[in-house]
């Protein structure tokens, strides 16, 4: 398990790797759980609810999020070519990144999302989140598919 760098919009060749769209995950094998491991690292060593592959320079549609609720209470995810199938109502709310510190903005999103995706083991599942766990999911998928800042306002430089 090892921390890595996550990329920030501070120069033009990570603005670039982050906005491209990553690619389907097809081998479930020991690489695939050795970079999750570092994809938690990461995320927690930067005190961030969520995390995408791209975010640490891999191409791959992965995410992990733990939008933790309490002291003994956690909603830990590993998304593995997530796909939002539907959504319904709306929040609006300030949204940080992690690839864009020191930042927030208002952004409105879905307050409910189903999302279908592959465990580290490959089998399918689709779950059902809403509020704060449904704007994680959200805004890590558009990060997979290349979008740094789902926002209508001026994205912060």
């Amino acid at each position: 398990m090892t921390v890595r760098a996550i990329l920030t919009q501070a120069d033009e060749v990570s603005l670039n790797i982050l906005r491209e769209r990553c690619l389907l995950v097809e081998d479930f094998g020991d690489g695939l759980w050795r970079l999750v491991d570092d994809m938690w690292d990461s995320m927690y060593a930067a005190r961030g609810v969520g995390l995408a592959a791209t975010q640490i320079g891999s191409h791959l549609r992965v995410a992990v999020i733990d939008t933790i609720q309490g002291p003994n209470s956690h909603r830990r995810l590993v998304l593995v070519n997530p796909r939002i199938t539907a959504s319904r109502g709306e929040q609006v709310g300030d949204e940080g990144c992690l690839s864009m510190p020191g930042t927030q903005w208002p952004i409105s999103r879905a307050a409910v999302v189903t999302v279908s995706f592959q465990g580290l083991n490959g089998k399918q599942r689709t779950l059902t989140a809403r509020d704060f766990f449904a704007r994680a999911i959200q805004h890590e998928c558009d990060h997979l598919d290349g979008i740094l800042c789902n926002s209508k306002a001026e994205i912060p430089r």
